[in-house]
């Protein structure tokens, strides 16, 4: 983990600060970790770049569904998801939950509910080339009001 990020993220005790994370959840199957985590990664870091502005004191970090859906205190967090359900539990989990606002019928989708006040996200295809065009897809068309939500969440914690 690069320096400014595990200072921010463990703290100077070396204590997990959940409040400085913005989850970017990926599979813990191995073929998500060999084909999704490059995903994942490159979101993560769109995704820090565009809250240096807004919320300075926030990071997405990458971690796997099993980390995500044991930790209760990460399930509050805002949060993408990468990677289809048959990889990523916690794709699967949302998949019948949060509309898709961007689909390439039986290739990829985009999920989230832009009403809502919950920031939660998944990106997903039929395989790694299609995951990373959704997020992709979400980058360029969801990405800064994505953002704008956690910053109006944060603002209020």
């Amino acid at each position: 983990m690069p320096g400014k990020l595990a200072r921010m993220v463990l703290g100077l005790t070396g204590e997990l600060d959940i409040s400085t994370i913005v989850p970017v959840v990926v599979g813990a199957h191995i073929r998500a970790e060999i084909s999704d985590r490059p995903t994942a990664q490159w979101l993560a870091d769109q995704l820090t770049d565009e809250l240096a502005d807004a919320c300075p004191d926030l990071c997405a970090v990458v971690c796997t569904d099993l980390w995500y859906l044991n930790d209760d205190r990460l399930q509050t967090r805002p949060t993408v998801s990468v990677g289809e359900p048959e990889l990523n539990a916690y794709a699967a989990f949302l998949a019948d939950k949060l509309p898709d606002v961007y689909s390439v019928k039986d290739v990829l989708v985009v999920q989230m509910d832009l009403r809502s006040d919950d920031t939660v996200a998944s990106c997903w295809g039929r395989d790694a080339i299609s995951t990373r065009q959704a997020a992709q897809a979400f980058a360029e068309r969801y990405l800064s009001g994505f953002v704008e939500s956690i910053a109006r969440q944060h603002a209020a914690d």
